[in-house]
């Protein structure tokens, strides 16, 4: 199942018209791809909202936040490492000069 939407044309001026469902589609699949989600796991939270079944969409949601905020974590800790191996670089450098 590929990802899309089909929306009509108004027949007067050849713009698109989409529903509220569209555009409720069309901000998740954004909001996913902004955070680097595989285009499976976007596939699998759609059919999921299409099928209306809101709770796993919600849990796959909750799942998901979890999951960025772990590999935040894990930056940001790897920051603070690399932070401070650079300030013991310094250190040494000022104690050899």
């Amino acid at each position: 199942m590929a990802v899309f939407i089909e929306v009509s044309r108004n027949p007067d001026n050849g713009y698109r018209s989409f529903s509220p469902a569209q555009i409720r589609r069309i901000l998740i699949i954004g909001m996913l791809r902004t955070a680097v989600w595989s285009l499976d796991f976007i596939k699998e939270v759609i059919r999921e909202l299409d099928h209306n079944n809101l709770e796993q969409a919600r849990r796959m949601a909750r799942d998901s936040l979890q999951y960025l905020n772990g590999v935040n974590c894990m930056r940001m800790r790897g920051i603070r490492y690399l932070d401070r191996l650079i300030e013991l670089q310094e250190d040494e450098e000022q104690k050899g000069t």
